[in-house]
């Protein structure tokens, strides 16, 4: 008596054809249904489905191609999977496989319905299995881009990325904001270029000074059409180790707005709304008697608050305050 399914190990030369097709859907992360109907093409399948498990065996995915099979094939991986016989099939036309990627923390199960004699099918479950991981480690490089990429916008500052050539890579909000100006620093060509030649030529050399790890850190004064005070751009350094063909640039505009986030100084200080209110208005250089007229309270209130608010940061004088509170910029909203 022939057993249900027929299990290959090997795979003959023709199983690899349309096997790179895994890898571009996990890049893609568009689903399996295209991988496994050129699986199918090339293996001569009538029929062909993927079941897919992380390490903990939880169900990733089911996949079937046509879809008109998807219950039957479905069925044969379920009873693969119980170790239980399948009945009503034609077991001398079934192919299955079992495989996991590199490290074992995926694994994919391939069965496949051949008009004739069955095909090996183990490479197919292979491709399925390393795309699989593939595809996750694709989803968290996306998500982690997603979050340095809020992160950047929450910066108070400009941020690029460029390269040797002041190719901009990326660009956080306030660069954006800062280059649609077009005041000191303007991008032509996709290149980050300064209206001043001078200028130009100034960050160019701190650029590729900063990728060739030469000299001393420079910071460059860009000057700025109507005769404002200069953006100040500074190459970060490359960590020790890390590749140098991007640079990072901070862009500070000296005359961009202090932002503040309440919540944090509430949170940091136990300042009570009162004397959150003053904190915020000293930071923002309004007097004592702005503040209580704005608040309409008297004077003396506002300097009773303003002396508990200074106990709370331990600072001795409103100028301190200003400080403490100010070195927590970056957190601004």
């Amino acid at each position: 008596m022939l057993p249900l399914v027929m299990s290959f190990n090997t795979a003959s030369p023709e199983t690899s054809v349309g096997l790179e097709c895994w890898i571009d859907a996990a890049v893609q992360s568009e689903g399996w249904a295209s991988s496994l109907h050129a699986s199918a093409c090339a293996l001569g399948a009538k029929a062909i489905a993927v079941s897919m498990e992380d390490a903990q065996r939880a169900e990733c995915g089911f996949w079937a191609y046509p879809e008109r099979y998807r219950r039957s094939l479905e069925r044969i991986l379920a009873d693969q999977r119980r170790q239980t016989p399948t009945k009503g099939i034609a077991a001398q036309r079934i192919a299955s496989a079992l495989a996991r990627n590199g490290d074992g923390t995926y694994a994919a199960r391939i069965v496949a319905y051949f008009p004739g004699k069955p095909a090996p099918v183990q490479a197919v479950a292979r491709a399925a299995a390393q795309a699989l991981a593939l595809a996750a480690r694709v989803r968290a490089l996306e998500q982690n881009a997603r979050l340095k990429t809020a992160a950047f916008d929450v910066l108070p500052f400009g941020v690029a990325i460029v390269d040797r050539s002041m190719s901009v890579a990326e660009s956080n909000n306030v660069c954006r904001t800062l280059l649609a100006r077009a005041d000191g620093l303007v991008v032509v060509n996709g290149r980050l270029t300064c209206i001043d030649g001078a200028d130009q030529r100034a960050v160019q050399k701190a650029v590729s000074d900063t990728l060739d790890a030469r000299g001393e850190e420079t910071v460059v004064g860009v000057r700025r059409k109507r005769g404002e005070r200069p953006y100040v751009v500074r190459p970060l350094p490359q960590p020790l180790g890390a590749p140098s063909e991007l640079c990072l640039l901070m862009i500070i505009d000296p005359d961009a707005p202090v932002e503040h986030d309440g919540d944090i100084w509430r949170t940091m200080f136990d300042l009570t709304a009162s004397e959150l209110a003053i904190a915020e208005g000293i930071v923002s250089g309004r007097r004592i008697t702005d503040i209580a007229f704005q608040r309409g309270v008297s004077i003396e209130t506002v300097r009773s608050q303003t002396k508990s608010m200074l106990a709370r940061l331990d600072a001795s004088s409103q100028a301190q305050a200003v400080a403490r509170l100010s070195r927590l910029g970056l957190f601004g909203k």
